[in-house]
């Protein structure tokens, strides 16, 4: 008899250890489980960020491109506006000494 009560503490002791096995096995899983769940909503938290970081990088990138093609834009339409200046002085030029001739009197004046 007193086997048996030894032999029935021991596997209730083992029944016990059992459960707490199994306690420890379902809260680490549950632990692990959020783990997992704050390491996605942290992954999609930096993928945003990066996303709008990249969308702020690529929007700096396209005004500089801009102030660029503006600044060349501007030079070349000076240059264009310095070279008619410069024909518009030689024709109206031209045109003065032609007139100028006819008033004198001077005929066969080219042009």
């Amino acid at each position: 008899m007193a086997e048996e009560k030894v032999f029935l503490e021991e596997v209730q002791g083992i029944r016990a250890a059992v459960k707490e096995k199994e306690k420890i096995i379902a809260d680490a899983k549950r632990q692990a489980e959020r783990i997992v769940s704050k390491a996605n909503a942290d992954g999609h938290s930096i993928v945003a960020k990066a996303k709008d970081k990249a969308k702020e990088i690529e929007e700096e990138i396209i005004a500089e491109g801009r102030k660029e093609i503006e600044a060349e834009e501007k030079k070349i339409i000076s240059k264009a506006e310095k070279q008619a200046m410069k024909i518009a002085s030689v024709e109206i030029s031209k045109n003065a000494v032609r007139e100028s001739l006819k008033v004198l009197g001077v005929k066969n004046v080219a042009g």
